[in-house]
């Protein structure tokens, strides 16, 4: 067990031979290419793009990158080879497995409660700093129980992962259908799609309550505008329907999508809108809105999809020989697609590392 060991501290400095900054590389600069791009980020890894430039960079390879402002303190592991923005500083130890540095990683992370936009990480800070170890009996890094306890980890998830996949391809069956460009598509209203509209009903977040009943959803870009989990008990009349559309009519970058909800939610009224119609269901729904979302460039935090700009909203869908969506048509595309991701995942999780 991970708290019966000792544990001891050390510098990070003595720990990473290789301790660098990235390079300023200005975002107009940036070449379009295939090299991963690390930069503040909190997400994918740290990856923030993916560019092609060969003059005044400076690339890394296995080892880790550290935010120095931004999401500052979050540690990524990067196996590949990429390109450091400034705002990022690589840590590496030549001598280190992919599994202590995914031990490590973590540790480095809980740093993050020691900086802010206003105490970014230097160079002479990091230099500074220390973190927690196990340590064999003569006070040495254990290295070995770190890349057993990380292995274990790994196969662990990785057999969650695959039960998760082989569960969802049970329930999943391959129909052909005709493609895309072999249906004929409509233009519908959303006033026409669906047969009712209503706002959320969430008044304001800081009187969400954390639990486990029903989730979040924000007027947001990522996640499918999942944020957390929280309590009813003190807003029951909060919650929203799901198997529902919502569209996220407000937000710098985030106005004009359109989610699948699933499961009953709580959202925030004037933020966004649920859409219900008697035919969806959790694989059209994803079809639906995903051909939504095309219409968010016409919108902004200064031009939110309301009112009738949102009621006389077009889509296009594909339709049946009556003129109508074909809704069983967006379900078995939905589903043929997910069997072919699912089987990609799963061929994918069972390869060697």
């Amino acid at each position: 067990m991970i708290n019966d060991r000792e544990w001891e501290a050390f510098h990070l400095n003595t720990l990473f031979p290789l301790i660098t900054r990235g390079k300023r590389l200005k975002t107009a600069s940036h070449i379009t290419g295939n090299t991963p791009y690390v930069s503040s980020t909190a997400l994918n890894n740290g990856v923030d793009g993916f560019i092609g430039n060969a003059d005044g960079i400076r690339i890394f390879s296995h080892c880790l990158s550290i935010a120095n402002s931004g999401s500052v303190g979050k540690a990524f592991y990067h196996p590949y080879s990429f390109i450091a923005s400034d705002h990022v500083t690589g840590l590496k130890n030549d001598n280190f497995n992919n599994f202590i540095y995914l031990f490590i990683s973590v540790l480095l992370t809980r740093l993050q409660y020691k900086y802010s936009f206003y105490r970014e990480i230097n160079n002479t800070r990091i230099n500074k700093e220390i973190i927690l170890l196990p340590v064999t009996e003569d006070n040495k890094p254990d290295f070995e129980y770190m890349t057993q306890y990380t292995k274990s980890k790994k196969e662990l998830m990785l057999s969650r992962y695959q039960k998760y996949l082989l569960t969802k391809l049970s329930n999943l069956s391959y129909k052909e259908i005709p493609a895309l460009n072999e249906k004929a598509w409509k233009p519908l209203k959303v006033s026409e799609l669906f047969q009712k509209i209503e706002a959320t009903k969430g008044k304001t977040t800081d009187q969400l309550i954390e639990g486990d009943d029903v989730p979040y959803i924000a007027a947001s870009k990522l996640n499918n505008g999942y944020v957390s989990m929280c309590s009813i008990k003190s807003n029951p009349n909060w919650v929203s329907r799901g198997n529902c559309i919502l569209f996220v009519q407000i937000g710098d970058g985030a106005a004009g999508l359109a989610h699948y909800i699933p499961m009953n939610f709580i959202g925030m009224s004037g933020k966004t809108s649920c859409g219900y119609a008697h035919k969806l269901n959790s694989f059209n729904g994803v079809f639906i809105a995903k051909c939504l979302s095309v219409n968010k460039q016409k919108f902004s935090h200064g031009y939110s999809w309301t009112g009738n700009r949102l009621l006389s909203t077009k889509i296009m869908l594909p339709i049946n020989n009556l003129g109508e969506p074909d809704f069983e048509y967006m379900e078995q595309y939905t589903k043929n697609m997910m069997l072919e991701k699912y089987n990609q995942y799963l061929k994918f999780s069972t390869k060697k590392n």
